[in-house]
């Protein structure tokens, strides 16, 4: 091979792997954010709701819920029509 297509090759490698970590810390970062129509819908992706940091589950019989919640902020900003009880957790179950 020439000189000059190992140093195409060698220019073009960093290129290659950081778009490689690019792809590989998207899918890292979360659950897509995404404005469920109703509790039911919550329930298939995440059984015990979503919950904002921070939350605390307060419930009038003094239960606790049977799944944990997944806490994401945005998440949570996008359901919180959802939150009945205004405790900062969305469809708890």
């Amino acid at each position: 091979m020439s000189r000059r297509r190992w140093t195409s090759a060698a220019l073009a490698l960093p290129l290659v792997l950081t778009l490689a970590a690019t792809e590989g810390s998207a899918a890292a970062k979360g659950p897509a954010i995404v404005d469920y129509r109703n509790c039911a819908t919550v329930h298939q992706h995440y059984l015990g709701g979503i919950a904002r940091p921070h939350a605390v589950d307060r419930r009038r019989s003094g239960g606790h819920a049977r799944y944990k919640p997944v806490v994401n902020a945005a998440l949570y900003a996008a359901n919180a029509h959802s939150d009945r009880d205004k405790d900062g957790i969305a469809c708890e179950q």
